[in-house]
C-alpha cells in the first residue's frame, strides 16, 4: 500500500472526538505493554487503531488452545506461536507505520531499555514477581502505571509517585526486599503470593 496519507486516512474519523493536536501527541507517544493475553491484547488492538505512534510489546508466554475463549489474537492459527510475534503481524496488517519493539522476557538488564521513552506503561501480567519489579522502576522513573483486570469484575488502578505503591495496595511482603533480593527469591514463594493477591481481588 501507497505510504502517502495513509496515517491521515486511518484516523480521520478520530478527529472530533480528538483535535489535530491531541491526535498528534498520540503519534508521537510511546507506550509499554506487559503482558498480551485477554486484556493487553486487546490494548494493543485499540492504541493501534487510535493511532498511537510506538509500542512496545511484552510477553514470554506463546499461545495455548486455552486462550481461544478470550483473547484477541488467539486463534487454531496462532496456537503454540509467541504472542508477540502474533500481536507484532496484528498490529502492523493495522497501521503500517507503527514502530513497535517487542521483548520476550523481562530482567534486571532489559526493564530499563523497556521503559525508556515511555510516555504510559500498562500492567496486564497475572504473575506478582514482574510486577513488582515493573511496578518500582515506573515509580522510580515517575512514569503512570495502568494495571488492569478483569476478574472477578472488570477494574483500573493507575499508580503514580504521589499514589500508594502497588506493593502497599495489595499488602505484598516484598516492600522492604531489594530488586536483588525480590529476584533470588524462590518461585515456591511467589506461588504463595500470587493466590493471595487473586484472593485479595
Amino acid at each position: 500500500m501507497n505510504k502517502t496519507g495513509f496515517y491521515s486516512q486511518m484516523i480521520d474519523r478520530n478527529i472530533g472526538l480528538l483535535s489535530p493536536e491531541q491526535q498528534g501527541k498520540l503519534k508521537n507517544s510511546c507506550v509499554s505493554i506487559f503482558g498480551l493475553g485477554g486484556i493487553g491484547g486487546v490494548i494493543s488492538e485499540i492504541l493501534t487503531r487510535c493511532g498511537i505512534g510506538k509500542l512496545k510489546i511484552v510477553d514470554n508466554d506463546r499461545f495455548e488452545l486455552t486462550n481461544i475463549n478470550r483473547q484477541i489474537y488467539s486463534f487454531l492459527s496462532t496456537v503454540n506461536k509467541f504472542k508477540v510475534d502474533v500481536t507484532e503481524l496484528f498490529l502492523k496488517d493495522i497501521n503500517q507505520d507503527l514502530i513497535l519493539e517487542k521483548f520476550y522476557e523481562i530482567n534486571e538488564k532489559n526493564i530499563n531499555l523497556i521503559l525508556e521513552k515511555s510516555e504510559v506503561v500498562l500492567l496486564a501480567i497475572d504473575k506478582t514477581k514482574p510486577c513488582i519489579i515493573i511496578s518500582r522502576k515506573c515509580r522510580e522513573k515517575r512514569i503512570p502505571l495502568i494495571e488492569g483486570w478483569a476478574i472477578p469484575f472488570g477494574n483500573v488502578r493507575v499508580y503514580t509517585e504521589k499514589t500508594p505503591s502497588l506493593e502497599d495496595v495489595y499488602k505484598l511482603p516484598t516492600k522492604e526486599k531489594s530488586i536483588e533480593e525480590i529476584y533470588k527469591m524462590p518461585d515456591e514463594d511467589f506461588k504463595t503470593i500470587d493466590r493471595n493477591v487473586i484472593m485479595s481481588l
